[in-house]
């Protein structure tokens, strides 16, 4: 079993080409405990935010929660 940690991406600033679209502020995802300082990285994340809502952006913040959860996969991350 693994350990998991909620993440909490937020203040996600979106490049819409100045377009008024309704995009999530905050994503929320689960980080194996094992990498919470290797998948923060803004590649992983930045790749994550643009495959979730189909927008590239301009920045954002990360913070981790204390919530956990055990689970049997291996995944470094999921949603």
């Amino acid at each position: 079993m693994n350990k998991y940690f909620r993440v909490k991406i937020f203040d996600i600033k979106y490049d819409t080409d100045g377009e008024e679209i309704d995009l999530p502020q905050e994503i929320l995802v689960w980080v194996r405990e094992d990498c919470l300082d290797s998948s923060l990285d803004d590649d992983l994340l930045g790749d994550l935010i643009s495959d979730e809502t189909g927008f590239c952006h301009l920045g954002y913040k990360v913070e981790s929660t204390d919530t956990t959860i055990e689970s049997d996969t291996d995944q470094e991350f999921f949603i």
